[in-house]
């Protein structure tokens, strides 16, 4: 018996729970069942009574009719021949559903029959399956159609031999090591552990964890309304796979995974849970689900068929739709599919393009690529037109007041100026160029285009004014180095004189003290030699660097303002 105290201390995840339980419902979509000789208005009206009665269970979150009918004609999408799953994966991709039903009504030896199947969108697969029957019409409607809806919630339970709609509940509290795992109650997802399951009949339930490539399962008998609680440890789970086909040059797929060449056929540890299986090469082609358990070998016959492929690339706002040996496919976007050989038709149509048909031909092992040019309605050319011209209006105004604000407090240097120059004579070229007339921009953007040259200008007379005056500087002190250096090498020929006149007095000297003198003399004229030598050859090449000018500056300087001021004066007369 459980103590009160746990309950206590577990209400708030209970009650968190059921939020989470709420929010985690699956999207499901109902199409249109398929009428199989019985009248297509009984099929429709069965269609309308089971996605009532699904709404009633309330296991999921359905799409109304008129919202499927809304979405795809906005997306050109007929439900046309649509009744495999793969175009049901499709169906619910453009809904943004998580699950679709397909159903169909059909008569056999006097009684109704309905048929009904879940396709999960994400697995790309049927996920589940059931069916009820009737003596008539009127059954099927009263009781049939509601019962069905209720087995496929996973709402109903066996007495008697027949199958009944459950009136008796109970809740499961489910948790998971790790968290994170998808929980499902008798083979029907419910949602993501820890969660709270409400509305499972009472008798036995099978509660199943997956994550990844760990499971965890438990068989528990639930009695009463009462919470009961289930905590499933995850462990690896790994199966083995048999594959019997005739054909044994394919490779092997399991969810897009290589397992390598078919050869003997039996695939060991392998991930268990639902996976997609693919047998492919030498122009074969086989595909289908598969569900690996845990230490179990599943076997799987499958028969590989002439296949090719087509590479197909149309509009994203259009669809297309192929009909052949393979069946009617709904194609959107861009991507690859394997098809049998043979002929197709392809349609391709969209609120905004002209219907177009080509004829398709798939061969065995080849690759056809296939993206039809769509011509726009007429409508659509001229909303088109406009949008695009407004575009280009935007982009251009945001251009011109982006440069505007440069322009007109421009704190750069001499590039930065020129930039700016460059950028307006630029934007006002894309303008005259433009396939669109704006006459209003094309005037501002000559406007700016002579701020930018006025700009320009005056930055020119200032680095003119900057360059004369430093040739002027360089003048001056060229004049005054070459000044030094001659007076300098002046200074070293005196003392050179000197010099060799006291060399002279030298070698005539007769006493050693007068020799001494002399000689200490001679070194004193040298040094001053040396010294007058050094510091004219430096004020010469000193005078020699300084006598290049900055003429050639001032020249090109005033070579580019007269460019700009005939450039001036041609946007003026063009205004």
């Amino acid at each position: 018996m459980r103590k009160p105290w746990m309950l206590l201390f577990l209400l708030p995840l209970v009650l968190c729970s059921f939020s989470l339980s709420a929010q985690t419902k699956s999207r499901v979509a109902v199409l249109p069942f398929t009428a199989v000789e019985v009248p297509a208005s009984e099929a429709r009206v069965v269609t309308s009574l089971f996605e009532t009665a699904l709404v009633k269970t309330g296991v999921y979150n359905v799409i109304e009719q008129n919202q499927i009918t809304e979405i795809l004609d906005a997306q050109a999408f007929s439900l046309s021949g649509c009744t495999d799953d793969a175009c049901a994966v499709e169906v619910g991709k453009l809904l943004a559903a998580e699950l679709i039903i397909l159903g169909e009504l059909s008569r056999l030896g006097g009684r109704y029959i309905a048929n009904a199947k879940i396709i999960d969108v994400g697995l790309g697969r049927n996920v589940n399956a059931d069916s009820v029957s009737a003596a008539d019409v009127v059954e099927m409607t009263d009781s049939g159609v509601t019962l069905l809806a209720y087995k496929l919630a996973g709402l109903t339970y066996t007495e008697g031999g027949g199958e009944r709609i459950a009136d008796a509940f109970g809740e499961i509290y489910v948790s998971t090591t790790p968290d994170g795992a998808e929980i499902f109650i008798n083979g029907m997802r419910r949602g993501t552990s820890p969660l709270v399951v409400d509305k499972v009949p009472l008798g036995s339930v099978r509660v199943t964890a997956r994550k990844d490539n760990l499971v965890g399962e438990s068989i528990i008998e639930l009695k009463s309304a009462d919470l009961v609680e289930v905590d499933l440890a995850l462990k690896i789970s790994q199966g083995r796979l048999f594959i019997k086909s005739s054909e044994k040059e394919v490779e092997v797929f399991l969810d897009g995974e290589s397992l390598g060449p078919l050869s003997g056929g039996l695939f060991r540890d392998l991930s268990s849970g639902d996976h997609t299986l693919t047998l492919k090469g030498d122009g074969l082609f086989w595909e289908g689900p598969v569900v690996l358990e845990a230490d179990k070998t599943v076997t799987v016959e499958a028969s590989p068929t002439p296949y090719g492929t087509l590479d197909y690339r149309v509009p994203d706002d259009a669809v297309l739709t192929l009909f052949g040996s393979g069946g009617t496919k709904h194609l959107s976007g861009l991507g690859t599919v394997n098809l049998t050989i043979g002929s197709y038709r392809a349609s391709t149509s969209g609120d905004h393009y002209l219907p177009r048909e080509d004829m398709i031909e798939i061969a065995r092992g080849q690759t056809v690529s296939y993206a039809p040019e769509m011509d726009l309605t007429e409508e659509y050319r001229v909303v088109l037109e406009d949008k695009l011209r407004q575009e280009a209006e935007s982009s251009f105004r945001e251009d011109l007041e982006d440069l505007e604000g440069r322009v007109a407090h421009h704190t750069g240097g001499s590039d930065e100026v020129a930039r700016e120059l460059d950028e307006s004579r630029l934007l006002r070229k894309n303008l005259e160029a433009s396939e669109y007339d704006f006459p209003e921009l094309l005037q501002a953007a000559v406007a700016l285009n002579l701020a930018a040259l006025a700009n320009r200008m005056e930055e020119l007379e200032a680095l003119t004014a900057a360059a004369k005056q430093q040739s002027s500087r360089r003048k001056i002190s060229r004049w005054t180095a070459l000044g030094i250096g001659a007076a300098a090498f002046t200074v070293t020929g005196i003392y050179h004189s000197l010099g060799a006149t006291e060399y002279r007095n030298y070698l005539a000297a007769l006493t050693t003290t007068a020799s001494e003198a002399l000689h200490s003399r001679l070194q004193s004229y040298t040094v001053l030699q040396v010294g007058g030598a050094i510091v004219g050859t430096g004020a010469a090449l000193t005078g020699l660097l300084l006598s290049s000018s900055r003429v050639d500056e001032v020249k090109a300087y005033t070579a580019e303002a007269a460019a700009l001021s005939a450039e001036r004066a041609a946007l003026e007369g063009g205004r």
